[in-house]
């Protein structure tokens, strides 16, 4: 099972007790961790609030391998033997599809935005920038 969706509007930390939950589940269904681990870095690069998505605000590699080493230690707590290595390999090939599934994403969306009140989101920007992350990845 993948979240699909796990981006920083959808991870809530209880500042009180340190409890991190995932919310939002409606893409939840099959798929890769890879996937749910390359949406969740490309969101370092924002886009997920305003829609302005920047690439080059990727996470370095030692930004991810620091967040991939603390996914490791969880998972092992869990009896999940995975290596960081591994994890990386899975990202770096889910991330293409990442930006791809989400560029798509604003496309679609983007008459159900248009039929709606004005926002913050620009769904045409999102859909630009990350194709844009998908043809240069």
């Amino acid at each position: 099972f993948a979240h699909n969706d796990l981006s920083n509007t959808n991870v809530h930390l209880n500042s009180e007790t340190g409890v991190v939950r995932l919310i939002d589940f409606e893409y939840g269904g099959s798929n890769y961790r890879g996937f749910d681990l390359a949406t969740h870095l490309s969101h370092w690069a924002g886009g997920a609030i305003d829609g302005l998505y920047d690439d080059s605000s990727f996470p370095t590699t030692e930004e991810q391998m620091a967040f991939l080493k603390a996914y490791v230690d969880a998972a092992s707590s869990c009896g999940d033997a995975v290596t960081i290595e591994a994890l990386q390999r899975e990202v770096n090939l889910a991330t293409p599809l990442a930006h791809l599934v989400w560029g798509l994403w604003a496309v679609c969306t983007l008459p159900l935005a248009l039929a709606a009140e004005p926002g913050r989101f620009s769904h045409i920007e999102y859909a630009e920038r990350r194709l844009k992350a998908f043809f240069t990845s």
